[in-house]
């Protein structure tokens, strides 16, 4: 009897148990399954399955050139020229076609086809080869399955190459600084230079600004300097007051205080400002701009110029015209190149903008560069001086990005679950950074569920929030003007503190309205209305433990640690990673996010759902909506109605309502009333039931508005000033202008009946 000379391994394989049931049948969700599989035809159809059910397929480099093989044109048939072949033991993607007289056989350069070689072996595919296969056993929820780029292996497309040529056409002008120097060429220059400085995250930006309006200001020069953040804004803020220096020759603002005391100031009143978004304020000051209201100044100071776009950028370029004596600009040019990629869609980008600033300058214009990294720890700077010159084409190491990403991924300490997260003080300031808005909605969601205090970094957030003291104090006082004593007694019986912190509280609100004893309700109102420069002390204030944000948001600021979440990035985004590595101080680690069949998709407004496919129906179904923009509530409801209906509602607030507290949202006729305890506190904006009904990338996933929205938190309890004269709101209300409210976030849980 002869033996058989069929060798080949059997192409049955058993699949891990928990991967189907009953119910369900997700092979993708079994990688080792899916990494044996070598045959064109099931991967392609293997990939239909998954994006029928909404879910991620990990494919390995061979099955990617499997779905993008094609057939011969020399033979009728058709035939494949490629397909999978043993070279030197291992299964690769080769030519094997034998058609020696095809007038294109050698440019196919044929290989010797070895059919008798096992590649899987004996025995079951350990963790190490699923490994080697970039196969990573824990699904993850935060990959978008309709939005996975191909990794090219391409950083930079031709676009952006040109202009990161331009950005360096000038690099040998740049002298080279170290702290020690900085201090004479830069911060004491006469106030009357104008300096560029470029530096990389951490040389020491802001900390030069803050130093040279200081020297500035000390000489009394009338010095303008604008902040892209808060944070840089508070930083400088609090370095030029730790001085005790008279100030009074500096005016310091972000953007969005700038514009709006411009318009103010312009004729326009507070009740017409507070609507507009900021935004759309820096848009109408930079349409209403009038030079010669600038050109006191003898110094500008702009800090973070890689960072500004659209209409920021237009501010810069105008004011920079304006003043015309000295001016300081901080920028990070290797930044701006990395950040030109998303800008695409700016009407002036980061790009844009620093060529603008040096056609403006002069030709004796002093360049320096900053050196040094004075904010991370060892490790972590060389960190990102390696993944910085590989992404600009700097490196000696011959590794590409995407090798490079990989490598610093493996080595970094992993987090096992997002749920199991805890924050203390020995952390220090951490963040938990996400590459879409959409995880960073879901994580802040997770992390109200297990009752750990953050702050939610959104995109679309719109000015700062007042803390609810000022309105525990004033939504019942009957006056216009409230004296130090009465203001006294309410601040302790009503806030539980002591009179100490109250005359603290009442100075505060003095000053900032130019009063001394007695503080005017309505001038006190019209001037909040306005935003801009609000004491902290009736702001409310960020949790600085724990900041959810994606990385795109979080730049330009610091952090003790950082949680990065997801641990695969292509080379593109490997621009991401490189970001996401300035930020911390000392530590970076990974965050396994969980697992699940889930995913994430945002509407035309921003919004983002989360979205599950049960089993063997037509198409996947919105189970999660999230909650918390600028725009969601409706910050009348809280006192809407009757006069005793307003009174009970705002007393209950006042009593019962604690951040960290679960609401639920139920549909009443179109509009969704807030429920805390069985409570109706307040309700959403009609724009937020719209909202759910919107089209997500052209399909709708809720044709019915549900009847529930659960799961949703209480981030804050706060003042709100009235800002229109609304009817439905009691006269005694629209008299006061103060009262409660709450702001609420989560991603929650849609129910129907």
């Amino acid at each position: 009897m002869y033996k058989s000379n069929i060798n080949q391994k059997s192409n049955i394989y058993i699949r891990n148990p928990q991967t189907y049931s009953e119910t369900e049948d997700v092979p993708e969700k079994d990688m080792a399954f899916i990494a044996r599989i070598i045959d064109g035809e099931a991967v392609e159809l293997l990939q239909k399955h998954a994006a029928y059910n909404m879910t991620e397929l990990t494919l390995t480099e061979l099955q990617k050139k499997l779905l993008k093989q094609k057939k011969c044109g020399e033979f009728a048939t058709g035939e494949m020229t490629h397909g999978i072949a043993i070279a030197n033991g291992k299964i690769e993607y080769q030519c094997r076609c034998e058609n020696d007289k095809c007038p294109k056989f050698g440019e196919c350069k044929p290989v010797k086809v070895e059919r008798n070689l096992d590649y899987y072996g004996e025995e079951e595919p350990n963790e190490k080869s699923l490994s080697y296969l970039g196969i990573d056993d824990n699904t993850d929820i935060f990959r978008d399955p309709d939005s996975v780029s191909a990794d090219n292996g391409e950083v930079f497309s031709a676009e952006e190459l040109a202009a990161i040529e331009n950005l360096r056409s000038d690099d040998g002008e740049f002298e080279e600084l170290s702290a020690e120097n900085a201090k004479s060429r830069i911060i004491e220059a006469d106030t009357n230079a104008k300096i560029l400085v470029n530096a990389a995250p951490g040389a020491g930006k802001t900390y030069t600004a803050a130093e040279r309006i200081l020297f500035a200001a000390k000489k009394d020069a009338k010095v303008l300097a604008v902040c892209r953040t808060n944070s840089a804004y508070e930083e400088i803020k609090a370095r030029l007051i730790s001085e005790k220096t008279d100030l009074s020759s500096v005016t310091l603002a972000t953007f969005d205080i700038l514009a709006t005391k411009y318009l103010f100031d312009s004729g326009m009143t507070a009740e017409e400002i507070h609507p507009i978004p900021y935004e759309k304020r820096i848009e109408l000051f930079n349409e209403r701009f009038d030079e010669k209201r600038f050109e006191k100044f003898d110094m500008c100071v702009f800090d973070e110029l890689h960072y500004l776009t659209n209409e920021r950028a237009v501010t810069v370029i105008k004011i920079l015209k304006a003043v015309k004596s000295g001016c300081l600009l901080l920028t990070d040019k290797e930044c701006a190149a990395l950040s030109f990629g998303s800008q695409s869609g700016c009407s002036t980008n980061s790009v844009d903008l620093y060529q603008q600033i040096c056609e403006l300058l002069p030709k004796d214009v002093k360049k320096y560069t900053l050196i040094g990294n004075k904010r991370q720890s060892e490790n972590l700077e060389k960190m990102t001086d390696i993944l910085r010159r590989s992404l600009l084409g700097k490196s000696e190491n011959k590794n590409t990005v995407s090798e490079i990403c990989r490598k610093q991924l493996s080595e970094l300490p992993k987090t096992a679950a997002l749920e199991g997260l805890r924050i203390d003080e020995k952390t220090g300031a951490a963040a938990i950074l996400c590459r879409r808005s959409g995880d960073a909605e879901y994580v802040s969601w997770l992390l109200h569920k297990n009752k750990i205090p953050h702050t939610l970094v959104r995109e679309n957030e719109h000015g700062l929030s007042l803390g609810r003291y000022l309105a525990d104090i004033l939504w019942d006082f009957h006056g216009e003007k409230i004296s130090r004593d009465m203001f006294t007694k309410r601040y302790v019986s009503r806030c539980e503190d002591n009179s100490e912190h109250a005359a603290a509280y009442f100075d505060a609100l003095c000053e900032y309205t130019g009063e001394k004893d007695t503080l005017d309700c309505g001038k006190l109102a019209d001037k909040l209305l306005l935003g801009g420069e609000i004491p902290a002390e009736i702001l409310n204030a960020r949790n600085d433990m724990l900041t959810v944000s994606t990385i795109g948001q979080a730049q330009g600021c610091e952090f003790d640690k950082v949680y990065l979440l997801g641990g695969d990035f292509t080379p593109n985004e490997g621009k991401s990673l490189y970001f996401a590595e300035t930020l911390p101080k000392s530590e970076l680690e990974l965050l396994n996010g969980g697992s699940g069949r889930q995913s994430f998709k945002r509407n035309k407004n921003d919004r983002w759902i989360r979205t599950i496919r049960e089993t063997y129906k037509a198409q996947s179904e919105c189970v999660g909506f999230a909650t918390g923009n600028a725009d969601d509530l409706d910050p009348f409801s809280f006192v809407e109605g009757g006069i005793s209906e307003a009174v009970r509602r705002q007393a209950y607030i006042s009593m019962n309502v604690k951040c960290g507290d679960e609401v639920t949202l139920r549909l009443n006729g179109d509009v969704y009333e807030i429920i805390h305890q069985n409570n109706v506190i307040g309700k959403m904006s009609p724009s937020y039931s719209e909202n759910l009904l919107d089209e997500f990338g052209g399909r709708k996933y809720l044709e019915t508005l549900p009847e529930r929205i659960s799961q949703l938190f209480v981030t804050n309890v706060v003042t709100f000033v009235s800002y229109q004269d609304r009817e439905d709101v009691p006269s005694e209300f629209r008299k006061k202008r103060f009262w409660l409210g709450v702001e609420i976030s989560g991603f929650g849980t849609v129910e129907k009946q």
